[in-house]
């Protein structure tokens, strides 16, 4: 009998645990937030975690996403923000774009436009996708910090220590790998494949998930993506919510995850977030001529974030 596509390895995990075939001893499974999950003490055993599950899933794409808590889903921001019908929400996002794109220059053809959203969802904006990562240690930074809107500045951002005792990084199940083909446009009157973004097929038929490369589909002008090993994924159609695609969540020790980083500047918020003298896309996108959509637009689109450890840049 066939199996399901998505299966929450955590049984799967325990079991091998019980007969000493597990993935580390360090490794347990505990209920976390409701929810069971592998909780890890070391460095090594994460690894080896991580490492069991994309040998276990070696046909598939398995990307990671760090949080400072669970809150039993992983939706996009755009779905977080109000309880829109998902035609509206593509309607809203798709006038925003086009309108963007128009007003600044943004990505003019075809090939570009395909991946303007993710792109901006990076930088702040809420859209219909989610990001995810293909790097532990930054994993481990969004699951060891929390994200804060400073009091007296607003709409200026810092990434502060979790005052959680745990931090949660979740496995995503992003499909096979021959199932994802590269999204096409007709440029020029041929049809052309768009570097760094799949859509998830059916037989001859898209199912709606894409899953992105940001560090493919734009230049290192766009440096956050790139510093980030930023990949991002949109659920398939009809769906608001990409939590059936979480096949395991791995719990960290907070304090601890945080020493495993280091102090190194690889690992820092401001290495992470390049500043607008570093990030040329950033620079654009905080240029005064784009306020307006920035800040005065639709308030579930939300705005491109500023940073405190940008010094005067972030203000």
């Amino acid at each position: 009998m066939p199996e399901p596509p998505f299966i929450d390895w955590t049984e799967r995990i325990a079991a091998s645990l019980w007969k000493g075939e597990g993935p580390d001893r360090s490794a347990r499974v505990v209920d976390y937030q409701g929810l069971p999950a592998v909780a890890v003490d070391s460095y090594q055993g994460l690894v080896r975690v991580l490492g069991y599950m994309k040998y276990s899933l070696k046909d598939k794409w398995v990307l990671f996403r760090g949080q400072n808590r669970c809150y039993g889903s992983l939706q996009p921001g755009i779905y977080r923000a109000g309880k829109h019908p998902p035609a509206e929400v593509d309607g809203l996002m798709e006038a925003f774009l086009n309108e963007y794109r128009d007003a600044i220059g943004f990505d003019p053809k075809p090939a570009h436009k395909v991946t303007t959203e993710p792109l901006l969802q990076h930088y702040g904006i809420r859209t219909r996708w989610v990001d995810l990562v293909d790097s532990i240690p930054y994993a481990l930074f969004f699951a060891t910090r929390k994200l804060q809107e400073l009091d007296r500045r607003p709409g200026v951002y810092d990434y502060v220590e979790s005052p959680d005792e745990q931090g949660v990084i979740y496995l995503v199940d992003c499909g096979y790998e021959q199932e994802l083909r590269s999204v096409s446009v007709v440029e020029r009157g041929q049809p052309q494949d768009v570097p760094g973004i799949w859509a998830e097929y059916e037989g001859r038929q898209a199912t709606g998930f894409q899953v992105c490369d940001l560090r493919r589909a734009k230049p290192s002008k766009a440096l956050r993506p790139h510093a980030q090993h930023g990949w991002l994924c949109r659920p398939e159609v009809g769906e608001q919510d990409l939590w059936y695609r979480v096949v395991l969540r791995i719990v960290v020790p907070t304090v601890q995850a945080r020493r495993w980083l280091g102090e190194g500047d690889c690992t820092s918020a401001a290495a992470l977030f390049p500043s607008p003298e570093d990030d040329f896309n950033f620079h654009r996108l905080l240029d005064a001529r784009n306020q307006r959509f920035l800040v005065d637009q639709d308030p579930r689109l939300g705005r491109i974030m500023r940073f405190a450890f940008h010094g005067g840049h972030g203000s």
